[in-house]
């Protein structure tokens, strides 16, 4: 399921537009249904890894790449889980991920019972981790995490923060907060012409706001 970025370059405005419309997509709620429940525990609560690849398919196909990063299994044998890691990247943004899978050896045998199996598993187990970074499934799981409170306050924060630090008419394009002058003074210094707030300004372009001499 690995896929390569496009070639072709793409200019700032370009590269933030798309990267903020593959974001928008993947984190987008889930239709109704998706979350499933192994029990009653809330914790039990998850998306299936399927719904998972096709929301990264439909979000970032063409411009996101997946790469399992561990040679062999790593295996923690107190727990009897087998661990393999990976790190999906959308567009120039990366993250890691590691996902666990229990195993069970063959009878009277060191042999690990359905070995391709369980290391599949752990595989996928590591890209949805690597997706979880990436807030995808966060609003559809909030309800059921002792952090959704954070989801579903993060409107009235940026309300409150708004009314605390705004300085300009210029709104954020990801959440339409007006930037503060200090984010405006930030994002001028390095000509760039989208404006972001500092929660939403792409990795890419922080990492050039703090490489700017002080």
């Amino acid at each position: 399921m690995t896929q390569f970025p496009i070639l072709e370059p793409l200019s700032y405005k370009e590269y933030t537009d798309k990267y903020e419309e593959i974001m928008n997509v993947l984190c987008e709620p889930f239709p109704s249904g998706t979350v499933q429940k192994k029990n009653d525990s809330n914790k039990s609560a998850h998306i299936p890894v399927q719904a998972y690849i096709q929301r990264l398919n439909k979000a970032a196909g063409g411009f996101y790449s997946w790469t399992v990063t561990t040679e062999k299994p790593i295996y923690h044998l107190e727990q009897m889980k087998l661990e393999m890691r990976g790190k999906l990247t959308i567009m120039n943004t990366s993250n890691e991920g590691m996902g666990f899978q229990n195993f069970s050896y063959i009878k009277d045998s060191r042999k690990i019972h359905d070995f391709d199996g369980t290391v599949k598993a752990a595989v996928r187990r590591a890209l949805v981790d690597a997706l979880n970074n990436f807030e995808a499934g966060w609003k559809d799981l909030a309800q059921y995490r002792e952090w959704g409170y954070l989801i579903e306050n993060e409107g009235a924060e940026h309300e409150s923060r708004k009314e605390l630090t705004e300085g300009t008419n210029i709104p954020c394009k990801s959440c339409s907060r007006l930037l503060t002058n200090e984010e405006l003074e930030q994002l001028q210094k390095i000509s760039w012409q989208v404006m972001y707030c500092d929660d939403h300004v792409p990795d890419f372009v922080r990492k050039k706001i703090l490489s700017l001499p002080k």
